[in-house]
């Protein structure tokens, strides 16, 4: 587990970017948290941090929004359960990774991006979690 001096390192952090879909995003009032986000993964992106992304039933909720879609490294991985921890492909994703801080954004924090940070601290990863509203 990585020291939890409070600093990332590019060497040890992986971005995880939760369920930034068109319904969720519909219903926000301030849209600029889409520019943040993609400012983040792109700057993960240049600075070699994994980027996981995640959609929530996508059938229901649509897509991971296309600004924020068209500049991930990878195609989402689909849940069906609010903490991204508790999804194995995503579980595996990260672990695959080698990485054991987690840099948690999304735009639904009270359930999905909570419940990820608080599964990702008890599996031992140090997380840093932030909503980008």
């Amino acid at each position: 587990m990585a020291q939890a001096t409070g600093l990332l390192s590019r060497s040890d952090a992986v971005l995880v970017v939760v369920d930034v879909q068109e319904r969720i995003n519909a219903v926000m009032a301030d849209q600029g948290h889409l520019s943040r986000i993609a400012v983040l993964v792109e700057a993960c992106t240049r600075l070699g941090v994994p980027v996981v992304a995640t959609e929530q039933y996508p059938k229901g909720l649509g897509p991971t929004v296309t600004e924020l879609a068209q500049r991930l490294p990878g195609p989402p991985l689909v849940k069906d359960t609010f903490s991204c921890a508790r999804e194995p492909t995503v579980r595996t994703a990260l672990e695959a990774s080698g990485r054991r801080q987690a840099i948690v954004v999304g735009i639904e924090a009270h359930v999905c991006v909570l419940q990820t940070a608080i599964d990702l601290a008890a599996a031992g990863f140090q997380v840093t979690s932030r909503t980008m509203r």
